[in-house]
């Protein structure tokens, strides 16, 4: 039986904003080391308001609230990829069109899918020994 670490890269989901942040510099929270974008700034840490940062952020519950739906969105579409690609990057979107939405475009989509094929391909290259 091979080790889980040779599994074809299932996730769990993004945890940006559940389970990860990011602290910039001047204390500011954000929801992911990829968001840094000022419009993404959840709030300023003080020393002494994390939980209230952390509970209460608009920002950060605005990007929770879009976390939980981009899985949805690939859930109905019945994609074959959901559970390697999770529905994009947020953070990749929201540089691309200031929008927490599952994917840039209509692009985007198709290339997470063209990746995860790729990272297939070569999973199974190097199961076979072909590599």
């Amino acid at each position: 039986m091979k080790a889980w670490s040779n599994s074809i890269g299932y996730r769990q989901g993004c945890t940006v904003a559940g389970k990860e942040f990011a602290i910039a510099t001047d204390g500011n929270v954000l929801p992911c080391r990829a968001m840094y974008f000022e419009d993404m700034n959840a709030g300023k840490l003080d020393g002494n308001n994390f939980k209230e940062v952390w509970e209460n952020s608009p920002v950060l519950k605005r990007v929770r609230e879009a976390n939980n739906k981009r899985s949805q969105v690939c859930r109905e579409a019945n994609c074959d990829f959901q559970s390697i690609c999770l529905g994009g990057c947020l953070a990749h979107s929201f540089s691309a069109t200031g929008e927490l939405s599952p994917f840039a475009d209509e692009n985007d989509c198709y290339r997470f899918k063209q990746m995860s094929m790729l990272k297939m391909h070569i999973k199974l290259k190097h199961a076979r020994n072909e590599i």
